[in-house]
């Protein structure tokens, strides 16, 4: 097979192109023939196979092939490996984009069919794996002069997040802290946004694994505080004791007026 000669239809075949492609690059002198016959007829070798794979992948990252031509005409195995290092970088940047695209829409598909069966206000006790966020420190409510402030600090957070590949969504949500529960304050502690995969990010905050009490409420976040405290109450009163923070998380959804329905758990035990 490695000495065989291909005709170009076989070639084009094998390489899944037109003959019409194979003859164009032969023009312009990108991919030529390795042996034409007296009668005119190309045939090429599976070693140029390979060369093929390159200039589609080139062309795939949307190098004109003209500029692919000078590549290969440089002759220079230094400046050649230099050319194939940037586009690796380039390959993988946009690998990083597309699994990016791959989880938000997975998770809204996800997200849109779990809310498709949730009844608003119900407390479930569920068991839930461990969840990773990116997280941004509120301002504590003594510096808060105006709205303003929250505004600007929410605003960095979600300019943060939009910069990260494992970050999905710039819908987020809030962690209220384990020990301002106990003592019945419910300010925001962490601004959070949902990373799909556990990084080394400084800011990466872990959701533990663990029993929570779980509802989905739609309302304004004017009452959301009460939402919380009605929450933990609940939980008093089915004898369940509170063993972590408040996890509130925002979904876009068809079911809420302003488009939005925020899930809210509890860890507990």
């Amino acid at each position: 097979m490695k000495n065989k000669l291909y005709k170009t239809s076989e070639f084009a075949a094998l390489c899944g192109v037109t003959k019409h492609t194979l003859y164009h690059y032969d023009e312009i002198g990108l991919l030529c023939p390795k042996v034409v016959a007296d009668n005119g007829y190309r045939f090429y070798t599976i070693e140029q196979y390979e060369k093929f794979l390159l200039i589609s992948t080139f062309k795939m990252l949307g190098t004109p092939l003209g500029e692919i031509q000078s590549y290969f005409e440089k002759q220079d195995a230094e400046y050649f490996l230099h050319i194939l290092k940037n586009k690796l970088i380039d390959v993988n940047k946009e690998h990083k984009r597309l699994e990016k695209a791959y989880h938000l829409l997975s998770d809204t598909i996800s997200t849109i069919n779990s809310l498709e069966n949730v009844k608003m206000g119900k407390i479930n006790i569920m068991d839930c794996e461990e969840e990773y966020f990116i997280a941004t420190p509120a301002l504590p409510p003594a510096e808060c002069t105006d709205d303003s402030d929250v505004i600007k600090r929410l605003g960095e957070h979600l300019q943060y997040c939009n910069n990260l590949d494992y970050v999905t969504t710039t819908l987020g949500g809030d962690v209220i802290i384990y020990h301002d529960i106990l003592q019945g304050n419910y300010s925001v502690s962490f601004y959070i946004s949902k990373a799909y995969k556990k990084t080394s990010d400084s800011r990466l905050h872990i959701k533990p694994k663990g029993k929570y009490a779980v509802l989905y409420y739609n309302g304004s976040y004017n009452s959301i505080n009460n939402v919380y405290r009605s929450l933990k109450e609940h939980c008093d009163k089915m004898g369940f004791v509170v063993a972590g923070n408040i996890y509130q998380e925002d979904f876009c959804s068809n079911q809420s007026s302003d488009g939005c329905v925020m899930k809210i758990s509890m860890q507990i035990m």
